[in-house]
């Protein structure tokens, strides 16, 4: 397919570094796809990328002047060439997701790596092409690792497709709770994944990961699930969107912005102890999670430090002595793989997820570096899609779902349809 695409580009570290480029259309060769990117969405983890440049983990010295990278790591696509040894396995006209974490050596550009002999994982974004483009050259590693995931349905949303990455984490994130029940016929211990069922979950946080949190914990069917945040605005958004259902599948959902002293005697009150079978922390608070370990733990407890800390702040004091009685577990997870995506989509289909709600802002190619800006800012309250063949003055600011019909609508407007 010959031609340019208009892409985002990182040719260097620092926001004053990321540019709208046009670039010459990559051909397939016999074991690559070519796909046109229909959606993608912007996800706080590509900041990390801009302020550390070559010294990120997943660049390893690539010199982004000389190969500057394509950002972009959530995605959806629709694939317009495929190799020969591939196109039996992803028809052409067929949309996809992507998974950007791919757990596979590099096989392209070894030469550009400072130590490719040691590199087990690459990622779309990075070293290989991002969704902030208009097509999308998929390479080798992608497609042997399994991270060009198919759909349940080619119904789904073009931002649906795209937010199941970011969702995907969570889905990945909430697998890594492991509760030891016990079977009373024959005494033994058996492990069970997810949250526990008719436990008491607590999500500490009330931002867009700690809303997919909060849905995902629903399909596990604890008895209560508390959410403890200061901002009233979030409230709102978790009184309309997440309490309906969980009334609807009887599960007790409360919301609270107390002090962190009162949060073991708050939760007495209500379901008759004080401490929460299952926690999640998204906040990334040294102070949340010392509380989380000296206060809340209780039997089997299982403590998830999803948010991360920051470093100079990631040493935490722990009462490994508690943990040895309580025999409770500290757990973490670092993205998603295919698996996880391939959950989330079917968990999106069937109605699981309002992904939609999740949308504040929609704009083009042109309003990437703007978006990535308010991210950092924390100036979005939600997600920013992008939708990279369509053109825009302004970028629009929701206040309403974004939902499929409203997304046709758009791309009928502002160009970006499927072609």
């Amino acid at each position: 397919m010959a031609g340019t695409m208009r892409a985002v580009v990182l040719p260097g570290k620092g926001f004053e570094s990321i540019t709208v480029r046009d670039l010459p259309i990559s051909e397939p060769n016999d074991d690559q796809l070519l796909c046109r990117v229909d959606a993608c969405t912007v996800c706080p983890s590509i900041l990390k990328l801009i302020s550390q440049g070559s010294e990120h983990a997943f660049l390893d010295g690539w010199d982004m002047a000389r190969w500057p990278v394509i950002l972009g790591d959530e995605g959806a696509v629709t694939v317009v060439k495929a190799g020969k040894n591939v196109a039996w396995r992803f028809p052409e006209g067929e949309k996809f997701a992507i998974q950007p974490a791919v757990d596979h050596p590099p096989v392209n550009f070894r030469d550009r790596y400072r130590h490719p002999d040691r590199i087990r994982k690459v990622a779309v974004g990075y070293t290989m092409g991002g969704t902030f483009a208009q097509y999308l050259l998929v390479l080798e590693e992608v497609i042997e690792a399994g991270c060009v995931v198919e759909l349940p349905s080619q119904a789904l949303g073009h931002y649906e497709v795209s937010l199941s990455e970011p969702l995907s984490c969570v889905v990945s994130s909430q697998d890594h709770h492991v509760h030891m029940i016990y079977d009373k016929g024959t005494g033994e211990r058996v492990p069970k994944k997810g949250l526990l069922e008719g436990g008491v979950a607590v999500i500490f946080g009330a931002g867009v990961m700690a809303r997919f949190h909060m849905e995902l914990a629903l399909t596990y069917k604890p008895r209560a699930v508390f959410v403890f945040a200061r901002s009233e605005k979030r409230a709102g958004w978790v009184k309309r969107n997440v309490m309906p259902r969980a009334r609807q599948q009887g599960v007790a959902f409360y919301f609270d912005a107390c002090k962190l002293e009162d949060i073991p005697e708050r939760i007495f009150q209500l379901t008759g102890q004080s401490h929460a079978d299952d926690i999640i922390d998204t906040t990334a608070s040294p102070e949340v999670l010392r509380f989380c370990t000296d206060r809340l733990t209780g039997k089997g407890t299982v403590v998830n430090t999803f948010g991360g800390l920051n470093i100079g702040e990631h040493i935490v004091g722990v009462d490994l002595r508690k943990v040895h009685y309580d025999e409770s577990t500290i757990t973490g997870s670092s993205g998603g793989n295919p698996f996880d995506t391939k959950r989330t989509l079917e968990l999106i289909t069937r109605g699981d997820f309002d992904v939609g709600t999740q949308v504040k802002v929609v704009g083009d190619l042109t309003h990437a570096a703007g978006f990535l800006e308010r991210v950092r800012d924390k100036a979005i309250d939600g997600k920013a899609l992008i939708y990279p063949h369509a053109s825009l003055d302004s970028p629009l600011e929701l206040e309403e779902p974004w939902t499929r019909e409203r997304e046709r609508e758009h791309l009928a407007t502002h160009g970006g349809g499927s072609g």
